[in-house]
């Protein structure tokens, strides 16, 4: 149990630090580019997929709950801080924007808990950090790790993998090839 605190707290740690650190090092929007394409433009703003959106922090903790084997959970792990350090490489080497991409927040003001949430989102979330989505690679780690430890649970987070891909474009968070990365 206590290997288990402390590869969840030195992920989460380095997750946290590297991609807030990075968000701010890759910030000059002079070198960051745009990834749009036509698929984005006709990928509609949905505020609701907000929602969807934040049941990324769940779902990255997952594997917590469904992975008993020590050895496993060691290789999860691993596979969430190599997945974290190749995104934060992806962040600085090529800085791309959601500037443009994203609606004016403060439309939603008055648009309830969803409105908040996606001004949240905008706030705390860097808008360089894009290519790849890290938190959607995070998501889909954990849906294998769900996978490989419970099958039935597996199959639920994969098939809520695919809804949080689809949010992350309709939040307008990412670009469709952040996704695909």
């Amino acid at each position: 149990m206590r290997e288990r605190a402390i590869l969840t707290g030195s992920v989460l740690a380095f997750f946290l630090v590297g991609y807030f650190g990075v968000g701010f090092l890759a910030s000059d929007p002079e070198n960051a580019r745009s990834l749009w394409t036509p698929l984005d433009g006709a990928i509609p703003f949905l505020l609701g997929s907000v929602f969807v959106y934040w049941s990324i922090l769940p779902m990255a903790l997952l594997p917590i709950f469904v992975v008993r084997d020590p050895a496993v959970f060691r290789r999860v792990a691993l596979a969430y801080a190599l997945a974290i350090a190749l995104a934060l490489a992806g962040f600085l080497l090529v800085p791309v924007t959601s500037v443009g991409l994203r609606p004016d927040a403060a439309m939603y003001a008055d648009a309830d808990f969803a409105g908040w949430l996606l001004q949240l989102l905008y706030f705390l979330d860097p808008p360089f950090n894009l290519f790849p989505s890290l938190p959607l690679a995070l998501a889909l780690l954990a849906a294998l790790a769900a996978w490989r430890a419970h099958r039935p649970s597996g199959v639920a987070a994969l098939a809520w993998t695919a809804c949080i891909a689809a949010s992350v474009c309709t939040t307008k968070q990412h670009y469709a090839v952040d996704v695909a990365a």
